[in-house]
């Protein structure tokens, strides 16, 4: 199981469909909500294979929680930060009144996390409710991100449902070759939903996730304790031009099922 996790989260991080998503859509989304992050302690869950852990260093972070269920991704990340310059020997070496700069932890969010000796300033979560198969589940994953969140903490999130209509479907394809499940009165909160991605710059894969309606993602989060708690969609960053493949990310954000939440820790 946790080999095709990372075979699909290295996927889904290089495919050169989702990379333009990723960066001026979703990533320009979250960054653009989570404020400064110079100086700040900040936890990112999952990390995958580092994108997030590197922009979030890039932003002027001084240290980084990545946490992620898969030991591989852990590895990749760090893997990822030292060949970019980000992380050296020295900022590894903890010691009397000094924490590493990048602290890895393998978990599942899933599944109750041992506190973290120091909280995070700032809570940086995308593709994480996804894997939660029950409601009990969804509700620990939010717990434990308010768990790592320090008081005044703003919490961040991308979710994908992974469905949508039928007529998002088909525009989203045309432009991405990024085909979602049809959201069906058959489809209930929890059940299985497949992804499917198609390029002729890369090899076509899918992968599962659980679909939550985003409301119930909120609602978890405010149970657990994040205030402020709200649902948006994504925003696109002013500065992309449509490029010679013609992705037209403006459409894509008027019809994708992808959202943003945002909160806080009081």
């Amino acid at each position: 199981m946790l080999t095709r996790f990372v075979t699909v989260a290295s996927n889904t991080h290089t495919h050169p469909h989702p990379l333009r998503v990723n960066t001026h859509t979703q990533s320009y989304t979250m960054f653009s909500t989570l404020g400064d992050l110079k100086g700040k302690r900040v936890l990112d869950m999952p990390c995958g294979e580092g994108r997030f852990t590197e922009q979030i260093f890039r932003s002027g972070a001084s240290s980084v929680v990545a946490v992620d269920i898969a030991p591989k991704m852990c590895e990749m990340t760090v893997e990822r930060m030292t060949k970019s310059g980000l992380l050296s020997a020295d900022d590894q070496a903890a010691g009397e009144g000094k924490e590493k700069k990048l602290t890895t932890i393998v978990a599942n969010a899933c599944e109750p996390m041992e506190p973290l000796a120091t909280p995070c300033d700032a809570i940086c979560a995308s593709f994480l409710f996804e894997y939660s198969t029950n409601q009990a589940e969804l509700e620990m994953t939010a717990l434990n991100l308010f768990k790592c969140a320090a008081s005044g903490a703003p919490m961040s999130v991308i979710y994908v449902p992974g469905t949508k209509a039928k007529e998002d479907i088909a525009v989203v394809k045309e432009i991405l070759g990024i085909e979602a499940t049809e959201l069906t009165p058959d489809i209930k909160p929890g059940d299985p939903v497949v992804v499917n991605y198609t390029s002729e710059a890369a090899e076509p894969f899918s992968y599962t996730i659980r679909y939550w309606p985003v409301e119930m993602v909120a609602d978890a989060l405010r149970k657990a304790g994040f205030v402020d708690v709200k649902v948006d969609r994504l925003s696109l960053n002013p500065e992309y031009k449509i490029d010679k493949r013609g992705f037209d990310l403006a459409r894509f954000v008027k019809h994708t099922g992808n959202r943003l939440l945002t909160g806080r820790k009081p």
